[in-house]
């Protein structure tokens, strides 16, 4: 018989009520910089390869670089029907 069946479980790193605070999503943190919600388009910022990297059933996952450091991401991309 579970002594503390009314009780939620607990689960570890996770931050108590008081403790949480809301945040806008565009300032979350997400690896070396901050969110930015950009109006212009990827091609502008990225080269956009042919290689496909995966096909799933919403689309397929293109290889792409950064213009300027030259680093290398992935680019989920949504079926078109």
């Amino acid at each position: 018989m579970l002594t503390n069946a009314n009780s939620p479980p607990k689960f570890p790193n996770q931050q108590q009520p008081q403790q949480q605070q809301q945040q806008n999503p565009a300032q979350f943190m997400l690896g070396k910089g901050s969110l930015q919600i950009k109006k212009n388009a990827i091609i502008d910022d990225y080269k956009v390869t042919s290689q496909v990297l995966g096909l799933g059933i919403n689309g397929r996952v293109l290889e792409i670089f950064h213009k300027r450091s030259g680093e290398k991401y992935a680019l989920k991309l949504d079926a078109v029907e």
